[in-house]
């Protein structure tokens, strides 16, 4: 594992972070009985096979809601099979002098992080869902197309210079032919708009009948 700086229970405790809920989590992983003693929820979303973001509920004493604070804050940019080969004694040594007695919080938040991944569903899943998504967007861009004068860009990605080595989109040139477009419908619309009012003047004045 990579080293993490050390930091106590009550340290972690009181600068807890990655707190809450993600709406729209590819994943749930739960451990612990709510009720009876430390419970925790972890929410992660994906992007392929790496957790591009993670954040956790708990109800428990301080070791609970340091755990998983910090489980939260590891499992950002891991892979899934990484959080899978997590252990108990990896969390308990992300804290310094972690308490005997609060063991089983580390367990538990192994146990959360353990069932989130479960639920992803095995790797060969979790491929060919991605695989299957990619081509439900290829699909709606050509149907897109057909019905465009202006072709759709299908987005092509490329490295870019920045050490983190992010994907980008392009190609940008697209974008002022997609804007010339967008001001003709307006100019469209708008001569609709024009012509919509003289008609239902007609119509009004028909429905009146002739004035005496």
């Amino acid at each position: 594992m990579t080293e993490r700086t050390q930091r106590t229970i009550e340290e972690a405790a009181l600068a807890a972070r990655h707190m809450g809920v993600i709406p729209d989590a590819d994943a749930v992983g739960r451990a612990g009985t709510p009720g009876h003693g430390p419970y925790l929820v972890v929410h992660l979303k994906m992007a392929g096979d790496v957790i591009a973001d993670a954040r956790c509920q708990t109800y428990g004493c301080p070791a609970a809601i340091a755990c998983g604070s910090e489980l939260a804050d590891w499992l950002q940019g891991r892979t899934a099979e990484e959080a899978a080969r997590l252990t108990e004694s990896d969390v308990r040594h992300w804290f310094r002098n972690f308490p005997a007695g609060k063991w089983h919080c580390a367990r538990i938040a192994v146990a959360a992080a353990h069932s989130a991944v479960r639920s992803l569903g095995p790797p060969e899943t979790r491929r060919s869902n991605e695989m299957s998504s990619r081509k439900n967007v290829q699909g709606a861009l050509a149907v897109a197309e057909e019905k465009s004068s202006v072709p759709v860009p299908v987005p092509v990605r490329v490295r870019s210079s920045s050490p983190q080595n992010r994907w980008v989109t392009g190609p940008q040139k697209t974008l002022e032919a997609m804007r010339a477009r967008s001001c003709e419908i307006a100019g469209q619309i708008a001569a609709l708009t024009d012509e919509k009012a003289r008609v239902d003047e007609v119509i009004s004045a028909l429905e009146a009948g002739p004035q005496r």
